[in-house]
């Protein structure tokens, strides 16, 4: 069963780019978009598009401490989110492919058939340099209405 669901997300992206180590840009990004949540064997998936853009985002719970985001579209990535582990992860930015390392400092799953909110604190490195810091919310509420 899909339920409708309004997503805001919000991303805190701290780049660390070496020419500006003492001056770190950060970046504040907030969207509101449509999608769906649904149950899995393992947990819940919320599937949306992303405003303007051919971008499919699924974010996925593996149980309490472990939530996957894969994008489809314009860029490809999958990231999965985990504070007991770091995982190595492919990223398609158009031309080539880059191997980053996620490194999740908090995870805090709070999502449920009725909505809620995930919030992941991770750092990305490439080449073993760190690359990011990025903070980042999905707040799930559905949708008054009928479920499809």
């Amino acid at each position: 069963m899909k339920i409708p669901v309004t997503v805001s997300i919000k991303t805190e992206r701290k780049s660390h780019d070496p020419m500006h180590i003492e001056n770190p840009r950060t970046e504040v990004r907030t969207a509101t978009v449509n999608g769906y949540l649904s149950r899995t064997r393992k947990g819940l998936t919320c599937v949306f598009s992303e405003e303007n853009s051919d971008t499919v985002t699924t974010v996925s719970t593996l149980g309490k401490n472990m939530v996957s985001v894969n994008k489809i579209g314009d860029f490809n990535s999958l990231m999965v989110f985990d504070p007991e582990k770091s995982y190595s992860c492919v990223y398609h930015n158009g031309n080539m492919p880059m191997q980053l390392k996620v490194s999740t400092k908090s995870l805090r799953n709070g999502l449920t058939a009725q909505g809620g909110k995930i919030d992941i604190d991770y750092t990305v490195e490439i080449v073993g340099n760190l690359a990011e810091h990025t903070k980042m919310s999905f707040s799930v509420l559905p949708q008054s209405g009928l479920v499809s």
